[in-house]
């Protein structure tokens, strides 16, 4: 579900492929949707020569699969990740805690003694449990004097045991009765002890409301000046200067969501308005994490995920 930590785990799983001998080289094949196959595969390919300098040999075969062979390039992770990145960035606004503090407890309230509770919930009998079925598995986001924290756009905190239960309490028809129109919860990454961050974004009310990858110029990653980590630098298209002003102008001491496949990278509280069209993801990426996801935002999106076959490294003739 975390795109940082499964790319972690992709980095350990196949990582050891990548100290391989260039006495063999790197192949996969792809299954892409008849649907999207040509805007897909053009994406995909992109992908391939943006992060490895080479262009894959492609053969395409029956029912829509394609063989690509890579020569040389060695580091199978990195193309494995952005072969299975969709790409749908986006930056918008939040539903701060101190704005949707009154709806959860009004919901918490509401699914108390409820017959449509997860059966998690259901099979714990403690008292906490059943008087607090949202905040059981919901701790909002207060600070150490136990107020409601102001500004933050992390609404509170779920465990990853918890993450399934949550969603299915969130999207319950009586839930959505109850929450804004535009509500959309989605997790960030994990902090410590397999526990995630919940935020509330506001979805966009159309194509231009919000900022996504359509509307950027030029997209580089970079050393970060506070940490040991990378960043990813973004330029906006100067037509689309005037939106991300007006958002950041309308959110200041606000925070703003930067979501990448309805994962949060990060979500900086606004301090001034931004007029010049140039904003920075800083979320301490290592250096190959910032590179697959600069790649995927300058390549496009795909319109379907594609399902990806015998990856892996064979010995050359």
């Amino acid at each position: 579900m975390n795109i940082i930590k499964l790319f972690s785990f992709l980095l350990i799983v196949l990582g050891f492929i990548s100290c391989s001998s260039h006495q063999q080289h790197l192949e996969f094949k792809i299954i892409v949707d008849s649907n999207s196959a040509e805007h897909d595969l053009s994406i995909l390919k992109n992908r391939i020569y943006e992060l490895s300098g080479e262009q894959a040999e492609i053969i395409e075969l029956p029912n829509s699969v394609f063989h690509f062979k890579l020569k040389s390039f060695q580091d199978s992770a990195l193309i494995f990740q952005a072969i299975q990145t969709p790409g749908n960035f986006e930056i918008c606004e939040s539903f701060g805690l101190l704005e949707i503090y009154p709806t959860l407890v009004n919901l918490n309230n509401q699914l108390i003694g409820s017959n449509n509770l997860p059966q998690s919930l259901m099979a714990d009998t403690s008292v906490f449990v059943k008087s607090n079925p949202l905040f059981s598995i919901l701790m909002p986001n207060t600070t150490e004097q136990s107020s409601l924290a102001a500004g933050n756009p992390i609404i509170g905190y779920a465990m990853l045991k918890d993450t399934a239960t949550l969603i299915s309490l969130l999207n319950l028809p009586s839930s959505k009765v109850i929450f804004p129109a535009r509500i959309k919860f989605e997790f960030g990454e994990v902090i410590n002890d397999n526990v995630y961050p919940v935020f509330a974004k506001k979805t966009a009310l159309n194509d231009y409301s919000n900022i996504s990858s359509k509307m950027f110029e030029k997209v580089s990653i970079g050393k970060s000046e506070n940490s040991d980590g990378f960043e990813i630098n973004i330029s906006l298209k100067p037509e689309f200067n005037k939106i991300f002003s007006t958002l950041t102008k309308n959110n200041i001491q606000k925070g703003l969501i930067m979501s990448l496949d309805n994962i949060v990278l990060s979500a900086p509280i606004v301090q001034s308005e931004i007029t010049a069209g140039k904003f920075i993801i800083n979320s301490n990426f290592s250096k190959d994490e910032a590179q697959v996801i600069a790649t995927c935002l300058k390549t496009g999106i795909l319109l379907n995920k594609p399902i990806v076959q015998d990856f892996g490294f064979i010995k050359n003739n």
